[in-house]
C-alpha cells in the first residue's frame, strides 16, 4: 500500500500582506480588502487552496490563489464555501515567497 503525500503552500500574514499590496499598487484583478487583511491573526498561516495561471502586461507572470482566511464555512450566493479571497500574485513570489508544508 502506497501513502500518498501533498505539498500544500500557505502565506505568513506579512507575505499575504506584501502579495495584496502588490496587487492593490499594480491593479492587478484580484487583491483583498485591506481591512480584512488587517482584521487576520499574525499567530495564523493562510494556506493556499487553489491556482490559476494568469498573464498581464507585465514583466512576469502571475498566479491567480485561493487563500483560506479562516477555518469557518460561509454562504454565498453559489453554496456554501471557505471564508478565502482570490489574490493575484506573481509567479516568483509565489514559488520564492510562500512557504509549503507535506502533509
Amino acid at each position: 500500500m502506497s501513502i500518498q503525500t501533498e505539498i500544500v503552500r500557505f502565506m505568513t500574514l506579512d507575505a499575504l500582506k506584501i502579495a495584496n499590496n502588490h496587487a492593490v499598487e499594480n491593479d492587478l484583478n484580484r487583491s483583498i480588502e485591506p481591512s480584512r487583511i488587517n482584521s487576520l491573526s499574525e499567530d495564523n498561516v493562510y494556506p493556499i487552496s487553489m491556482t490559476v495561471p494568469t498573464s498581464y502586461n507585465t514583466d512576469s507572470d502571475h498566479l491567480r490563489c485561493r487563500v483560506i482566511l479562516s477555518n469557518e464555512i460561509i454562504e454565498t450566493p453559489m453554496g456554501k464555501d471557505s471564508d478565502g479571497a482570490w489574490l493575484d500574485v506573481p509567479f516568483d513570489f509565489y514559488m520564492n515567497k510562500t512557504l509549503s508544508a507535506e502533509l
